[in-house]
């Protein structure tokens, strides 16, 4: 459950990301080292973080989930493309990638530094929204770039679908089974978005919370 602040963080202004004085989102992971790198571009709208969490032994990577009609505009630019890199046949999103992709630099130095310093620590990946596609792209970004040999974990919250099964299937060549979470409300759109009929899917295991009488009740799926 801490990861969702993590996730929530992302939203903060820039700064008080830096410093991790943005509330309960930040007190409530006991602080990260400061200053907090991070990432953001402007034209694109977006906005990321990452920084090491000493208690918890965590190097934490969360994205900003869509806060202005840039971002909505990518959100609709549902286009498949060709991921690069990837086999025959493997399609993506590609206004949810271009969207990462205006922050990849930024993040393959913050974590590489951060790998460095800290070689056993857990990489959290996270993000809200269209956060959650970012970190999903920024996981396979890590993996392929910095081939770090620390344990990855990607805990996505209102995850949109990515690509097609065969970008689904490459992605899971590359991480071990359990590392990609979804947590999903039953009151949220965006995880049915883009339509399946349009040949999206998604990636990871399903935590499904259906009844708002019992917030804490769910099922895997």
């Amino acid at each position: 459950m801490h990861v969702l602040h993590y996730a929530a963080a992302a939203y903060c202004d820039y700064y008080d990301i830096q410093n991790w004085q943005c509330g309960p989102a930040c007190t409530t992971n006991f602080g990260l080292e400061t200053p907090v790198s991070v990432f953001s571009n402007f034209l694109e709208g977006t906005q990321g973080y990452a920084g090491y969490n000493p208690q918890r032994n965590e190097i934490v990577v969360s994205f900003r989930g869509s806060v202005d009609l840039v971002n909505w505009y990518d959100n609709f630019d549902f286009f498949q493309n060709p991921y690069p890199g990837g086999p025959q046949g493997a399609m993506i999103h590609i206004g949810f990638y271009n969207s990462y992709m205006s922050m990849s630099p930024e993040v393959i130095s913050a974590v590489t530094k951060l790998v460095q310093d800290h070689p056993n620590a857990t990489i959290v990946l996270t993000g809200h929204s269209l956060g959650a596609a970012q970190a999903i792209f920024a996981a396979m970004d890590i993996k392929l770039n910095i081939k770090p040999s620390n344990p990855m974990l990607v805990y996505n919250y209102g995850c949109p679908r990515t690509g097609n099964q065969i970008f689904t299937d490459f992605v899971y060549n590359f991480f071990p089974e359990g590392t990609f979470w979804r947590v999903i409300h039953n009151a949220d759109p965006v995880p049915h978005l883009p339509m399946t009929e349009l040949g999206f899917n998604h990636i990871g295991n399903e935590a499904f919370y259906k009844d708002d009488a019992n917030p804490l009740t769910y099922e895997i799926c």
